[in-house]
């Protein structure tokens, strides 16, 4: 295994990021009661901008020396799949807008439906985590089905020594699908990993088994991947410790290929994030603390059967010695799903250090990386990136590091700033007497034209401004709210707002003919707590809740 060192790529524009002519520097000098703003807009020179409020401490984008030593598991280092690998790394290339990107005509979404094939396919739409769903919404939706009957339960430990019985779908779970029919219904395969250790595979329009599950060896929390190109393959990961890929074109779902946690991984080797396929490359961050990418070699075999031959290009361990001492913990686990663009590839891990790297020079095995940033807690949701290339980051409210002492839960960077990224913050403390104990956010924030959608631990849905992070609507649902936010648009009328709640499990639709004040049009009541996230697909919903089953509403 060949040990290279990493260095900091120099501060260079990326093919992404697109930046105004002009940046005004403002002043965030507005009080929003319980929740503020805590940093000011920084100006283009990097040089914060006039302020009363102190700055964050140095984070590792303060000091981006590359480390000399190279001899300890917990350094910054990588591991590179090609013998060519060189440093120090060349300036990254232009490199072109992604097409998923690219939302189509008069849309106010900030991405567009991800890969070749009709369905959806990945958590939160697309590689950049900004597609939500098609419309259109029900205007009076109901539970049509809940499947499977039995449940999805499982045991966890020795139940008379504390262990305990986990229902349902979990809370970076997702459905994905494969509407084959083009109406929605019509042959529609909806598919979901459950608490109970399996993938199952579902009817869209009547929730009957398609095909029988395909178990693991222990519950699978976050949400599968299907091949964007056609092939017939899902990746699945599971608390076994091993992510899959899974042929489809068998009578049976059938593994193909595992890997298991990193030698040298740190803290557990469960799967949360969202493991994507993006041109025959698998994109994996793990709960042992490392993102990989494996290049599939995807083809067909002489009996017409789906194989895969997967070969390493890069491993990149998101923790060093100086991340751990920062923390005073070594819970650095990688649970966000990577945000894929044309030319980076960016995470976060528990340990609040949001990372990444020239996607570019990953294809070829060199690991360079060119964004690394501390944000102050635990960061398991999932990066944005909003369509000027910025990063929408949410943080948890865990440690209460005096380090972190107004660094927000809540932020935009711009990662062609490097060492100096922050453009705003927000502080989303808990909310006295909320179910919710801490504040912050679990939930992975939606981008629809100006706002973000962002629901708290402590139960409140939040709108807040994209350009200066003000909050622009605050209602309390009760917590915890951990199901992320979906944005659907329909032709001729206001886009909808669907959110899933969990202290009074519901489902909502709100209609967005103002996006800065959603508009509650309807509620359903749900059987179970959800923190899973809806899909709206053509009329319908689909939701996985910890009653133990996953239902379909019309």
């Amino acid at each position: 295994m060949r040990r290279l060192r990493i260095e900091h790529a120099p501060t260079t524009l990326s093919g992404d990021v697109l930046l105004l002519s002009v940046l005004t520097v403002v002043l965030l000098g507005v009080g929003l009661g319980a929740i503020t703003v805590v940093d000011a807009v920084r100006g283009s020179s990097g040089d914060p901008a006039s302020s009363d409020v102190a700055g964050p401490p140095p984070g590792p984008s303060a000091d981006p020396s590359p480390v000399e030593d190279v001899s300890d598991v917990a350094e910054v280092a990588a591991t590179a799949g090609a013998e060519g690998a060189s440093f120090p790394p060349d300036a990254p290339p232009d490199g072109s807008i992604a097409p998923w990107m690219v939302p189509t005509v008069g849309s106010l979404l900030h991405g567009s439906r991800f890969g070749a094939v009709d369905g959806f396919l990945v958590f939160r739409g697309n590689p950049t985590r900004t597609f939500y769903g098609e419309g259109p919404v029900p205007r009076e939706p109901a539970i049509v089905w809940s499947a499977p009957s039995e449940g999805m339960c499982s045991i966890e430990g020795d139940l008379d020594d504390g262990g305990r019985v986990w229902c349902g779908i979990g809370w970076t779970g997702q459905v994905v699908l494969l509407d084959r029919g083009g109406d929605g219904l019509r042959d529609v395969e909806v598919m979901v990993g459950g608490y109970d250790g399996s993938f199952h595979l579902f009817d869209g329009a009547t929730g009957q088994r398609t095909r029988p599950p395909f178990i693991t060896g222990a519950m699978v929390k976050g949400t599968e991947s299907l091949d964007p190109d056609g092939f017939p393959l899902a990746v699945v990961g599971s608390r076994d410790g091993f992510l899959r890929v899974v042929a489809l074109d068998r009578g049976d779902p059938t593994e193909l290929w595992r890997l298991g946690r990193h030698p040298q991984g740190v803290w557990n080797n469960d799967w949360d994030a969202n493991a994507t396929i993006v041109d025959d490359v698998l994109y994996a961050g793990g709960e042992d603390s490392w993102f990989r990418m494996w290049r599939l070699n995807r083809a067909y075999g002489p009996d017409g059967l789906v194989t895969v031959d997967p070969e390493l290009l890069v491993e990149v361990p998101g923790f060093d010695d100086a991340l751990f001492a920062r923390i005073g913990d070594t819970n650095v686990s990688i649970e966000s799903s990577p945000a894929i663009t044309a030319d980076r590839v960016y995470w976060a891990n528990s340990g609040g250090r949001v990372m990444g790297i020239d996607r570019q020079a990953a294809l070829e095995g060199r690991a360079v990386i060119t964004f690394d940033h501390w944000v102050g807690d635990d960061t398991d949701a999932s990066i944005v990136v909003d369509r000027d290339g910025m990063l929408v980051v949410a943080v948890e409210q865990e440690r209460r590091l005096p380090a972190a002492e107004g660094m927000g839960q809540l932020m935009r960077l711009d990662p062609s700033r490097p060492d100096d990224p922050v453009l705003w913050r927000l502080d989303i403390p808990e909310v006295p007497g909320a179910q919710g104990a801490d504040g912050g956010v679990w939930a992975t924030p939606a981008v629809y034209a100006d706002v973000i959608y962002v629901p708290t631990n402590s139960g409140r849905l939040l709108t807040v401004a994209l350009e200066d992070g003000i909050v622009l609507s605050d209602e309390f649902l009760g917590g915890p709210l951990w199901s992320s936010p979906v944005v659907v648009e329909e032709p001729g009328g206001p886009a909808w707002l669907v959110l899933a709640t969990c202290g009074r499990p519901s489902v909502r639709g709100y209609t967005l003919e103002d996006p800065a004040e959603p508009w509650l049009r309807w509620e359903v009541a749900m059987p179970g707590c959800i923190e899973a996230t809806p899909v709206v697909w053509r009329g319908s919903i689909y939701v996985g809740s910890r009653d133990g089953r996953l239902h379909a509403l019309r």
